[in-house]
């Protein structure tokens, strides 16, 4: 699914992969979330080139939705082997990504509820 991406943007994701992590973070629980949009928050964020959304996105959903669908913690539509435009976790998955987020060394509040709207 990679295989034809730049090395330099596999790069740039690998280093910003806490940055990353913490917008799906942020989504609210329970709720189908478009992946352009996630896409594009995070493009902007990390001052990527217009013309690299595609590629993001595919880099987004087998990295970083993937593993989440695979544990049967989030739902991606349409799903694996198709492109997702759409994902929904679940607050599991909210607390899946906080642990991975903390590992890697970011700070979160420990009284922070997942978003429900």
């Amino acid at each position: 699914m990679l295989g034809d991406t730049q090395e330099w943007l596999v790069r740039r994701v690998r280093d910003a992969r806490g940055t990353i992590l913490l917008r799906p973070y942020d989504l609210p629980v329970g709720v189908e979330v478009d992946l352009h949009g996630l896409v594009v928050n995070v493009s902007s964020h990390l001052g990527l080139p217009d013309d690299t959304e595609r590629v993001l996105l595919r880099m987004v959903a087998a990295v970083f939705l993937d593993p989440l669908v695979a544990l049967g913690i989030a739902t991606v539509d349409p799903p694996a082997p198709a492109i997702p435009t759409r994902v929904r976790l679940d607050a599991i998955a909210h607390h899946s990504i906080g642990s991975a987020l903390i590992a890697s060394g970011h700070e979160l509040a420990s009284d922070r509820p997942p978003r429900t709207e």
